[in-house]
């Protein structure tokens, strides 16, 4: 596996805060509401968000950090940037929900990796610019699928409340899910298990990792209209194994959104 220093760091963090998460899945979760009810966080939430960023800043200090929870929410995407998800996922994890994840990326000038790591099945995703997307270890590919009517696709949460798009896409596709975490939903793709997922209003910090690992694994990471976008352009973005691009976007094109 190649390493740099950060990378290096990143790996031996994400794995501390996996831990971290596991000791504590069955304690009780201190909930507090953020922009409403149904936008939450946990004690653990913030208290993974601090070990990470302590931990970069100790051996990074020049580096800039955006991460999901607290004032660190209110940078902007630039350069040489952490970008951080504590708990992507945390209604799921609130409710012991076992899809959930870590998400740590860094943008910079001179290497670009993303990282997310499901701590209830130890399963590690990472990929390095220019290098590949693996798993465990063990390089990853999207799918070498070529039909819609046989693409299983994922949708996130807050997708046009979710129906409206399922109505389109029935009987169009082979099945649709909804995990309840962006950065895993983007991984699978990358994994070739999922032909393709479906996001809509997300963060930067939701798909950061999951935009490099899907693209080093072969895949396509677009707008609704087939349009290749950077990793800041969240506001539509679709995650594709490439192949079923086309027939999708048609789909999504389509739809007149809110």
């Amino acid at each position: 596996m190649i390493q740099t220093d950060r990378l290096e760091l990143a790996l031996k963090i994400i794995e501390k805060a996996g831990i971290e998460l596991n000791e504590n899945f069955t304690k009780v979760r201190k909930i507090a509401h953020k922009s409403d009810q149904f936008d939450l966080v946990t004690q653990f939430d913030l208290s993974i968000q601090k070990m990470l960023t302590n931990e970069i800043q100790k051996q990074f200090p020049e580096d800039k950090i955006l991460a999901e929870e607290g004032e660190a929410s209110q940078n902007t995407f630039q350069e040489n940037q952490w970008i951080i998800d504590p708990i992507d996922g945390t209604v799921n994890f609130i409710h012991r929900f076992p899809i959930f994840c870590i998400s740590l990326a860094f943008y910079g000038k001179e290497e670009k990796f993303g990282l997310i790591y499901e701590p209830r099945n130890n399963t590690l995703f990472h990929a390095l610019e220019g290098k590949g997307a693996f798993l465990n270890g063990e390089r990853i590919h999207v799918s070498n699928t070529m039909n819609l009517n046989e693409s299983l696709v994922t949708l996130g949460t807050s997708v046009l409340g979710a129906s409206e798009l399922l109505k389109h896409l029935h009987r169009k596709v082979r099945r649709v899910r909804l995990l309840g975490s962006a950065a895993i939903q983007g991984a699978y793709v990358g994994w070739g298990v999922s032909e393709a997922f479906i996001g809509y209003k997300m963060k930067i910090w939701d798909i950061a990792a999951a935009y490099l690992i899907v693209k080093e694994a072969g895949g396509r990471v677009t707008n609704w209209y087939g349009e290749d976008v950077e990793v800041h352009q969240t506001n539509e973005m679709l995650f594709t194994n490439g192949k079923i691009l086309e027939p999708l976007s048609k789909i999504l094109s389509s739809i007149k959104l809110d």
